[in-house]
C-alpha cells in the first residue's frame, strides 16, 4: 500500500494591494487561496508526534508573509513566488496554488490564476 498524503487550505482570504489597474492601485482588495501541497513521508499515520509530520501553520504564514510586502502587480507573480517558499520546506515534494479576486467585476464570480510546481522540475 502507498498513502500520498497532502495538507490542503482552502478558501483562505487575505486582504492584499494587487493589480495593474488604476482602480485596483487605490487600496486593498480581497484575495482568496486554495493551496494543496504533496508531502514526502510514508509514515505520518503511525506517529501521534508533530516531529514526524509538516505542521500546517507555515502554510497560512508563507501567503501572509508575501502579501505584506507592499503592492504586487499580478497573481501569476505572487503565486509563483508562494510556490517556491513552500518548495523550501523539505517535505513539499509539488504544489498546486490556485488564487482568485472575487470582488474585480461587478457581476457574480472570481478571476484567478494557478499553478502547479514540484520539485522534479517546475511548471516554467
Amino acid at each position: 500500500m502507498t498513502d500520498q498524503w497532502q495538507i490542503r487550505l482552502e478558501d483562505f482570504e487575505a486582504i492584499v494591494r494587487i493589480g495593474v489597474h488604476d482602480f485596483e492601485r487605490t487600496g486593498p482588495q480581497r484575495l482568496i487561496f486554495t493551496v494543496r501541497l504533496d508531502l514526502d513521508y510514508a509514515f505520518a499515520g503511525d506517529s501521534d508526534d508533530l516531529a514526524s509530520v509538516v505542521d500546517y501553520d507555515f502554510v497560512r504564514a508563507e501567503i501572509l508573509n508575501r502579501v505584506s510586502g507592499g503592492h504586487i502587480e499580478t497573481q501569476e507573480k505572487l503565486i509563483s513566488d508562494l510556490a517556491d517558499a513552500y518548495l523550501r520546506h523539505a517535505r513539499v515534494s509539488r504544489v498546486e496554488i490556485f488564487s482568485r479576486k472575487p470582488d474585480v467585476y461587478p457581476e457574480p464570480g472570481a478571476i484567478g490564476v494557478s499553478l502547479v510546481r514540484s520539485r522534479s522540475g517546475d511548471s516554467r
